[in-house]
């Protein structure tokens, strides 16, 4: 495991320009996108662009898939299909899986008649997104196998209720005994609300996960905070939820939780969620600090438990 104690200056000395990231995120967050609605044509072209980006970063369809996509039906009265974008990058053993998702589906235009009817969703959750690409780019660039391997999932569905990834998890396809950990990304493109390198994870009480990061970031500038109940209240929100759910009926743990760096009650599902407001340097640090804290908790040594809270 001598990679872990290289300061990982790889990932320091290989940071993308922040102009590639404004250029992912004013795509996906374009107007152009018409909010990334779940079954609209602009929803499947995403889907699209972002295997061929996984594709270009070395990513590989998981064994019992066959391409990087992962079709799955519309609920009943609906017709057609959805789609999760999934690809993983090989680790020195397969003992375990660390998964990172976000979602890139959004809620389309508004109805009301205003002059801005477009729900661009550049927090909710293109920031995801482009955080998961920028970790996939580092992890590429530095050439360091992981000790775990690592899989990237781009979720849809996550706006009509978490569609995409109960459909992953209800498919078993990647066995909940075979889960470190599933990280799930979602509104860390602003730090208005807490200030830059700090984030937080929701349900922090399901797992030891605060108490490993902590550890890790005795030598980092970004910093975990707490949010006390608003903490279990945003865990049941989002993509990791079904993880947790999944582990849960199936009597396996699976460590699932969301990292945010914002709440975003002022933006979330608002019109004015736009990429101008992401605060681009803040997020190319974290992308830093992901991929570090990535391989960190790849490694053996490190040990993610649930506790017994429901």
């Amino acid at each position: 495991m001598c990679f872990v104690f290289l300061n990982f200056s790889f990932v320091k000395a290989q940071n993308p320009a922040i102009d590639t990231l404004r250029t992912w995120m004013e795509f996906l967050a374009s107007d152009d996108m018409k909010g990334r609605a779940n079954g609209s044509v602009e929803n499947v072209h995403i889907a699209d662009w972002l295997a061929q980006r996984f594709e270009n970063f070395g990513l590989r369809p998981l064994p019992n898939l066959n391409w990087l996509i992962q079709d799955y039906p519309f609920p009943d009265s609906w017709t057609g299909y959805l789609s999760n974008v999934v690809g993983y990058i090989p680790g020195n053993s397969n003992d375990s899986y660390i998964i990172l998702s976000a979602h890139y589906d959004h809620i389309g235009l508004s109805e009301l008649k205003s002059q801005d009817v477009v729900f661009n969703g550049a927090d909710d959750d293109a920031s995801g997104i482009v955080l998961l690409l920028g970790i996939a780019k580092r992890i590429q660039e530095s050439g360091v196998k992981p000790e775990s391997p690592i899989v990237l999932i781009a979720f849809s569905g996550e706006e009509t209720g978490q569609l995409g990834s109960a459909y992953f998890c209800q498919r078993n396809t990647i066995p909940p005994d075979k889960i470190k950990l599933e990280l799930n990304f979602e509104l860390v493109g602003r730090s208005i609300e807490f200030g830059r390198d700090k984030y937080y994870v929701t349900g922090p009480g399901y797992s030891n996960l605060g108490s490993v990061l902590s550890r890790f970031n005795l030598t980092e500038k970004w910093q975990l905070i707490y949010l006390g109940p608003t903490a279990d209240e945003l865990f049941r929100m989002a993509d990791n939820y079904s993880f947790f759910q999944q582990g849960y009926k199936s009597k396996n743990c699976i460590p699932a939780h969301t990292l945010a760096t914002s709440v975003g009650y002022n933006h979330v599902h608002k019109v004015h969620d736009e990429a101008k407001y992401i605060d681009y340097e803040n997020l190319n640090s974290l992308i830093d600090y992901t991929t570090r804290l990535i391989y960190y908790i790849a490694r053996k040594d490190i040990i993610i438990n649930c506790t017994s809270k429901k």
